[in-house]
């Protein structure tokens, strides 16, 4: 007996000892052995990419701007008159000059006779500084004997207050007397308005 003959011999009655011994398990077919690989190759695949993150990125926050506010400026207002019987005066263009009645002496209202003193003050209501060449001069109604422009001749800072003084005649006829006048600049505009008012017997 060769060789050959011989291995093929002691392999067969190993495999019949182990058949015997082992009686209740089939030997599993190759084809069979290949699936169960397969199949446990498929779910070791599964798992992994269960187990794997997603590639897909996290969207990141985006930066949104702040809008921080902005400073606005408050609104402007044009002064207004102190005096009760001051008339609007007329808005000069840009707004930057202004005058306006702040007071009279004697008050309007007064009894008065002959020739007599008044004592008028006009605030500079504006943001300029006036000029001697500002002043006030009149309109209409009774002249109680002044026609002419009169100036202030010296400069009046703006909230300060220029001083008039005149020298008033009175009416002949009794009655209310009323004088309107204006407040102007140095090249004639007029800045404001306002009035004298007396009563004569």
């Amino acid at each position: 007996m060769n060789h050959k003959r011989c291995f093929l011999l002691v392999s067969s009655l190993i495999l019949v000892l182990l058949a015997a011994c082992n009686p209740g398990t089939p030997t599993p077919s190759p084809e069979k052995i290949q699936q169960a690989i397969a199949e446990t190759v498929a779910v070791n695949l599964t798992r992994t990419a269960v187990a794997r993150p997603s590639d897909t990125p996290t969207p990141m926050p985006t930066n949104t701007p702040i809008m921080l506010p902005t400073d606005t400026p408050a609104p402007t207002q044009a002064p207004t008159s102190s005096a009760a019987t001051s008339p609007t005066a007329p808005v000069v263009p840009g707004g930057l000059e202004r005058g306006d009645w702040a007071s009279s002496a004697p008050a309007d209202g007064a009894t008065v006779t002959g020739t007599f003193d008044v004592t008028v003050k006009i605030m500079n209501t504006g943001n300029t500084t006036w000029t001697g060449d500002y002043g006030i001069a009149y309109v209409s109604g009774a002249t109680f004997g002044i026609s002419a422009p009169v100036k202030v001749g010296y400069p009046v800072p703006p909230q300060a207050m220029a001083e008039f003084k005149l020298k008033f005649t009175a009416p002949a006829e009794a009655g209310k007397h009323r004088s309107d006048w204006r407040i102007y600049n140095a090249v004639g505009t007029t800045i404001g308005v306002f009035y004298f008012e007396y009563v004569t017997n």
